[in-house]
């Protein structure tokens, strides 16, 4: 039984987090594990777990799983007197005892199926389960107080299944319930509360009012994310909440105002990434006035997300190992907070208004922004001179995946032909006049999309647009910010020492070899030299770095993708060379390029509230202004050619401007999208 709390208590955890992966990785371990209650709410999790990744297939052979489940087979009852009852009970006893268990186990199971139901969007079959549940009654009576809390969260969660399925008269009168047991309801159940209210009038016409509702909806998240410790957290914590912004960002635009609903598109991201940058930022100013204070709150800081990583490297299956992980986050949290309460404020960037983007806006630039969902996607043009909005077809966010892998075959016809799809959902609607310089800002699957190869028929995007990417608007004053480098040196990786054949770069060799040639004074870091030793020594020195180095992107575990440098001989695997993700944290670099040669260096996994967790966030959170990565495993000779281009065209042009030739170049020699559009540029340039 305590092996049963530790399993669920770390469920829960990872729960509110938003960490899909582990909860996937317990609850399998509880499906073979656990009995009774404890079961089904590991398969609940488990199945929300599946549901939220996007993984409907896998959520509902779960949900099935919990329907064939009965309480009250002999096969329960037999188990139930073997593991649970208590020795000496009189038959009357032991029978009332089964009777209470499998009562409990039935409810436990109608809650399950009723959640798993809402998460896959089957809203009449969430309500039947939900009110099967209720006919059977309270587990036990507890204090007044505790009761209405009960009957304000079921009112609530009823009400949202009706707004759902159009019934809106019966979900006022359920809200009507909830309303008057607010003053005990939590912050997350108001926001709840709110929202539900901004549906229910929305439903009825009243937009006025649903935007009122909305907005007090969002104003409660955003007051509970901002006292969270932690980059999880605050990625978690957005997890089921991005329909709130969706909604009003609808009925903004609709409504003719579009820097309003700009403004919110921006504040419905976890904005975790541009809290860790604002709190470098932060951290650096205060250790300039208040050195030893800052550095503690640096330290502090540093050991919370060491905590966090942490999190990565534990046995999947183990519970008591994620439970322990789990509570070294929450003491280095409690540490924080004690050393620094102001830390919420300090590591929390204020809401940054359109107009803060638009004065760093040259007359040819603009910001193109998508925020939305497969049932409803937005696009916001910023330029220096105003904010303009527009709805597109969700639908072919379905098909980034499709396009990649076509992407990925030069015989493949699909792609030149999903290239003009994408180009005619996601550019032509827009009306961008020919030569503007774009600041790419995607959202959801399209952080997946290499935009550089959308084509109108006739060209690619990339011939009549520079590009340039970020992982979110917010993040363009924060890197205006940052100091440019006194010098121009460029240390370059090359061809690291794997100790295998199979895995040596003779094209990344000769590729690092021409490129210290083109720059004065630049150093070149080859076999056994091009080592994450010597980025941690070196690194921080120079103003440009280049790695042409294998890359690995874990879809799984995220944060420890890297960069494979160099192998001791005595090391057991290629991991123990790897530069990853979490290394990049421990970094401290003024870097105005970081150019990363390498398969899938662009790739992060897209976390609820649309933040990344990639080698490219580790870099920018290391002090980069710039990265250039790729999208997929890219070609060896063509990648040589067009990094040696690229390092040319610097020489007269700006970094993006200079990716952009160096991709046309080759676009002549290699017609093929596959040969040069893996590679973009991510930042201010």
């Amino acid at each position: 039984m305590e092996t049963d709390s530790v399993y669920l208590n770390a469920l829960s955890h990872y729960r509110v987090l938003g960490d899909f992966t582990n909860m996937i990785a317990l609850g399998e371990a509880g499906r073979a594990q656990l009995k009774f209650t404890p079961w089904a709410l590991s398969m609940q999790y488990l199945g929300e777990a599946h549901a939220k990744h996007g993984d409907r297939e896998r959520a509902t052979m779960v949900l099935q799983e919990i329907e064939r489940w009965d309480p009250g087979s002999e096969a329960e009852r037999a188990a139930y007197r073997t593991a649970l009852a208590p020795p000496g009970m009189t038959d009357r006893s032991l029978q009332q005892a089964e009777s209470s268990h499998i009562a409990s186990n039935n409810k436990t199971r109608l809650t399950a199926l009723s959640l798993l139901s809402f998460y896959l969007e089957d809203f009449e079959a969430a309500l039947r389960y939900f009110d099967r549940r209720k006919a059977l009654g309270a587990d036990m009576i507890f204090s007044p107080a505790l009761n209405d809390l009960i009957g304000a969260s079921d009112a609530m969660r009823r009400a949202m299944l009706l707004v759902q399925l159009g019934r809106f008269d019966e979900a006022r009168a359920e809200q009507d319930k909830a309303e008057k047991l607010q003053p005990g309801l939590t912050d997350d159940q108001s926001w709840d509360l709110q929202f539900c209210l901004g549906r229910i009038a929305e439903g009825k016409g009243n937009v006025t009012a649903a935007l009122v509702f909305y907005r007090k909806a969002i104003a409660i998240i955003e007051s509970r994310r901002s006292t969270l410790s932690g980059e999880a957290a605050r990625i978690g914590f957005v997890t089921d909440k991005q329909q709130v912004y969706v909604r009003l960002i609808a009925l903004l635009i609709k409504a003719g105002a579009a820097t309003e609903a700009f403004e919110y598109a921006e504040r419905g991201k976890s904005r975790a990434l541009v809290d860790l940058l604002a709190s470098r930022s932060d951290l650096g100013f205060r250790k300039d006035t208040a050195q030893t204070r800052g550095t503690e709150v640096e330290r502090l800081i540093r050991e919370l997300r060491a905590a966090e990583a942490g999190v990565a490297h534990v046995d999947k299956r183990n519970a008591e190992q994620h439970t322990r992980a789990l509570d070294l986050i929450a003491h280095a949290a409690e540490r924080l907070n004690r050393t620094a309460p102001e830390a919420a404020s300090l590591i929390t960037v204020r809401h940054i208004p359109a107009r803060d983007f638009q004065v760093l806006l040259k007359p040819d630039e603009a910001i193109l922004e998508y925020f939305g969902n497969e049932k409803a996607l937005f696009a916001f043009i910023v330029t220096s001179r105003d904010v303009r909005s527009i709805e597109l077809d969700a639908t072919m966010l379905n098909r980034v995946t499709a396009f990649r892998k076509a992407l990925q075959d030069p015989n493949n016809p699909m792609a030149r032909n999903l290239a003009r799809s994408f180009h005619a959902s996601l550019i032509e609607p827009l009306g961008l006049p020919s030569g503007t310089k774009l600041f790419l800002v995607p959202h959801g699957a399209l952080h997946y999309l290499p935009f550089a190869a959308l084509d109108n028929g006739q060209s690619p995007l990339i011939e009549r647009h520079l590009l340039r990417v970020l992982p979110s608007a917010s993040v363009i004053s924060l890197l205006a910010k940052r100091p440019s480098p006194a010098n121009r040196n460029l240390l370059i990786f090359g061809n690291p020492d794997l100790r295998d054949a199979k895995y040596d770069l003779p094209g990344a060799q000769k590729e690092a070899e021409q490129i210290a040639r083109l720059r004065s004074g630049a150093k070149i870091l080859m076999r056994e030299k091009a080592s994450k030793e010597s980025v941690n020594m070196q690194a921080s020195q120079y103003a440009y770095l280049h790695f042409a180095t294998h890359g690995t992107f874990d879809a799984r575990s995220p944060r420890s993708s890297g960069l494979l440098l160099a192998v001791r001989p005595e090391a057991g695997n290629l991991q123990e060379g790897m530069l990853t993700v979490d290394d990049l944290y421990s970094l401290d670099l003024n870097a105005e390029l970081v150019t990363m040669s390498a398969c899938e260096t662009a790739l992060a996994d897209v976390q609820s509230g649309d933040d990344l967790i990639g080698l490219t966030r580790g870099f920018l959170y290391a002090g980069a202004k710039n990265i250039v990565a790729s999208l997929w495993q890219v070609d060896d000779a063509a990648t040589e050619q067009l990094m040696v281009q690229f390092y040319k065209n610097m020489a007269t042009s700006s970094k993006a401007e200079a990716l952009r030739r160096a991709q046309l170049s080759i676009r002549v020699k290699y017609p093929h999208p596959f040969y040069w559009a893996a590679f973009q540029l991510n930042g201010l340039d």
